[in-house]
């Protein structure tokens, strides 16, 4: 196992190579671009937090490899602008890529961690999110064992029916910890809201059940964290002093709160024109000869496919802009190559960006309903074949 100052030295060089690496969307060789606008980003969590209640912080959620922008690209650009208090993380794992890029600033770790993963929780300073009595026996010995203390937050189940230890045992939990985990800090407690778009009146009761379980703790240095993105909009944050922001500050998906706010659209997801061919009438077009064309046809083959990102779903109904232009995909969508027409467009050629989603073409939310699957799934799915640019 690597030692942290091991992890230290190897920052050095990742941090060097992070600021080479800037900026380079237009002469890396690639065939597929996920273009991250940092200056939108920036500015997204500027109006977020201006939104906030006074001295609240701000929580980036970087999990899934931030919903698949790269975790540590936007992780050293929140911290060196001083625009958040803190990240969270789903896992160890992904905590550690952030530890080894020399990001500083608190990481809670949302999931609990497995009984293996726990030494690193002292390694690198991790807070987890506590939910188990074994969970929180585990980490006290490993504290003896070392001789030194933890930070940990209780997270409190409200009705999500996931981690957590239930509302209404908080008391006893926290006793419990206080009693027999002298090497455990509680510095905060948390919740995770199930519905915040879809059942507010719910959520109501979520927020009220959290409130009721922490209202023994009155200490002004605990962080006291529920709403998550979408639980901004109303009263959820009150008698908390942070919030947890993961899709809202990439404005995904589009609604009221991302318009209200004016967000930026922060990922643009694009491929080539790798190819353009007439194919006559009647020709039944890619596997399975899903789509028949009733016309003669100018098809352009785009340099990316279901292995990259391109939702299968997306055969016979998706479209990509080419030059603005609205261009329908047709047939099924390949492993490595999807197919528009673009007969009533000459004067696209080779080489052509085709927009999937994004700054000049379809929407996320587009992309994402004409796929029929959840905007953050379409951002997760985009593989490595893809290229992360940043600007």
């Amino acid at each position: 196992m690597k030692t942290w100052v091991g992890r230290g030295v190897l920052s050095l060089f990742l941090i060097f190579l992070d600021f080479a690496f800037v900026q380079t969307c237009d002469n890396v060789r690639m065939r597929g671009v996920l273009r991250v606008d940092l200056r939108a980003l920036g500015e997204n969590v500027r109006k977020i937090r201006q939104y906030l209640p006074q001295n609240c912080q701000y929580i980036s959620v970087l999990k899934a490899n931030a919903y698949g922008l790269g975790a540590v690209k936007i992780a050293h650009f929140l911290e060196r602008g001083s625009l958040i208090d803190g990240f969270a993380m789903a896992n160890v794992d992904e905590a550690l890529k952030l530890r080894d890029a020399d990001i500083r600033l608190p990481i809670y770790i949302l999931s609990p961690a497995l009984p293996d993963e726990m030494p690193l929780l002292f390694e690198v300073n991790l807070i987890p999110l506590v939910s188990f009595r074994e969970e929180v026996d585990r980490l006290e010995l490993l504290a003896e064992g070392r001789e030194r203390s933890l930070a940990i937050h209780i997270k409190i189940d409200t009705g999500m029916g996931r981690s957590g230890i239930w509302y209404d045992q908080v008391g006893d939990f926290a006793r419990y910890i206080r009693t027999h985990c002298p090497h455990l800090q509680i510095t905060g407690y948390a919740t995770h809201y199930s519905s915040t778009a879809t059942d507010p009146d719910f959520t109501a009761v979520q927020h009220q059940r959290f409130l009721a379980a922490i209202s023994d703790e009155s200490s002004p240095k605990l962080l006291l964290h529920a709403s998550s993105s979408f639980g901004i909009g109303a009263s959820f944050t009150e008698g908390t002093n942070a919030v947890r922001i993961g899709a809202l500050q990439y404005a995904i998906p589009r609604g009221e709160l991302v318009e209200l706010l004016h967000l930026e659209t922060v990922a643009t997801f694009y491929g080539f024109v790798s190819g353009i061919k007439w194919v006559p009438k009647g020709c039944r077009i890619g596997y399975d000869q899903t789509y028949q064309l009733e016309r003669d046809t100018k098809i352009a083959l785009i340099s990316l496919g279901y292995a990259d990102g391109v939702a299968v779903q997306l055969s016979n109904r998706g479209h990509v802009d080419i030059n603005n232009h609205h261009c329908r995909i047709i047939g099924r969508v390949s492993m490595d190559q999807a197919m528009v027409d673009v007969t009533d467009y000459p004067q696209i050629q080779i080489g052509d960006q085709a927009i999937f989603f994004g700054k000049g073409g379809p929407t996320l939310d587009e992309f994402a309903a004409d796929a029929d699957l959840p905007t953050r799934l379409c951002l997760c799915q985009i593989s490595d074949r893809v290229a992360r640019c940043y600007i």
